[in-house]
């Protein structure tokens, strides 16, 4: 979807079929269309190799490097997917009802990789007619992944195509936000999906693979939502007013608990390196308490570190709470946020939008550092008066990843048009 990779956006929200996939894996379908040419081409060689075995006098069994090569690669990849799902099975929590079918694809299609690896290897069994063998497994590896994959591929409940046909109708083609307002999830009054996505509907709580313990326990709490989900949902303090805490999970709840009592949000800035960390570090600390002390120099360290955090915790109950102040949207997209605001002192500004080390903040045109804020949120520091605000967001390797995957593809078409003129020159030549 992003503006780096247009042929990715122009497929993701023109191509029906890609649109309407709720998973990003489901992407993986070019590269299989990719794979899939290359195996053809493979499967071309293969069939000349064999043509040029069979045709051969001196009746040679000496296996030649490119079937030595099939036979090993054959192995070398059924050995990994095996491994893959050993891992997957190994991580999932309970068994689904397809899990035997699972296992027969599984079976079925790595195995007989290998066996057509080894058939194809030996003269003796080969023949012309390994082509088909090769295209039968293609077939049953189409079927039962089809069974395996109807979940997410499509569906018969009528409610769910009529979701679906809404999705089809609103969808939006650009990454503009419509705005600031937003809901606690995008499941259409379902289970957490991301059907937000090609409605460019901004979410508090939507399906992703990574979770944050803290994330989730503010989404599920209605009050702290609806305090981040309306259109203002900006909040000022002054800087006298924003302590930093750390991001404990008692501390959480006694914010939180400060929070349902004044009704509104308080001001609080964290540091980066803490929210690296899913913060249950409590529980730790209960189960820490109960084993016995190596030491009264342990035992003591453990009473300071309890009666810091009571106070941590006593101070956060008793924040001052902080103030809505309005905003003029400039820009929003889901990696850049532009607006204006006056700030009634200096002081510091919850963005009530996630935070993550890849953001960074213009305010009047001088860089300032993007606080975690809030425990899960973006806190920047504003001057009294007008400020106009510009946060933008740049991941890990980018541009420079961007710019690998370009060169690539160019290198690579070039060299394929290169061969194509060479092989021009080389069949005039022979004329």
């Amino acid at each position: 979807m992003g503006r780096a990779l247009p042929i990715r956006g122009w497929l993701y929200d023109l191509c029906p079929p890609t649109r309407y996939f709720r998973h990003a894996s489901m992407f993986r379908g070019y590269l299989v269309f990719v794979i899939t040419i290359l195996a053809a081409e493979a499967s071309r060689d293969c069939s000349n190799l064999i043509k040029a075995r069979n045709q051969r006098d001196d009746g040679a069994t000496a296996e030649s490097c490119p079937v030595k090569a099939i036979r090993v690669s054959a192995i070398a990849l059924a050995c990994l997917a095996a491994s893959a799902y050993g891992a997957l099975l190994l991580a999932v929590e309970s068994i689904h009802k397809s899990r035997l079918l699972a296992d027969l694809h599984v079976a079925l299609c790595w195995g007989g990789v290998v066996w057509l690896a080894f058939r194809f290897s030996s003269p003796q069994r080969c023949s012309l007619s390994w082509p088909r063998l090769a295209v039968l497994f293609v077939v049953v590896d189409l079927v039962l992944g089809c069974f395996l994959t109807q979940g997410i591929m499509s569906t018969r409940s009528s409610r769910a195509s009529d979701q679906w046909a809404t999705i089809a109708a609103e969808h939006r083609s650009n990454l503009d936000l419509p705005g600031f307002a937003r809901v606690n999830d995008g499941s259409f009054g379902n289970s957490t999906s991301n059907k937000n996505l090609p409605l460019k509907r901004p979410i508090l709580h939507g399906y992703q693979p990574l979770r944050n313990s803290l994330h989730e326990a503010w989404a599920s709490d209605p009050v702290l939502s609806e305090l981040v989900c309306s259109e203002d949902r900006f909040w000022f303090a002054a800087r006298s007013a924003v302590p930093e805490i750390a991001t404990r999970k008692s501390n959480f709840l006694a914010y939180r608990e400060g929070v349902h009592r004044t009704g509104k949000l308080s001001v609080v800035i964290h540091r980066p390196d803490e929210l690296a960390n899913d913060s249950d570090e409590d529980s730790d600390e209960d189960s820490d308490e109960d084993s016995d002390e190596d030491s009264d120099e342990d035992s003591d360290e453990d009473s300071d570190e309890d009666s810091a955090a009571i106070a941590a915790e006593s101070i956060v109950g008793r924040l001052p709470v902080a103030q809505r102040i309005p905003v003029d949207l400039i820009e929003y997209t889901p990696d850049v946020l532009e607006f204006s605001c006056t700030a009634p002192e200096e002081g510091f500004l919850l963005v009530t939008d996630r935070w993550a080390p890849g953001w960074s903040a213009m305010v009047n045109g001088v860089s300032v550092t993007v606080n975690p804020g809030a425990f899960i949120f973006r806190v920047v520091s504003l001057a009294g008066g007008k400020n106009h605000v510009r946060l933008t967001y740049r991941p890990f390797g980018f541009p420079q990843l961007t710019i690998l995957s370009w060169t690539t593809i160019g290198i690579l078409v070039g060299l394929t048009l290169l061969q194509a003129r060479i092989n021009v020159r080389k069949r005039e030549l022979a004329k």
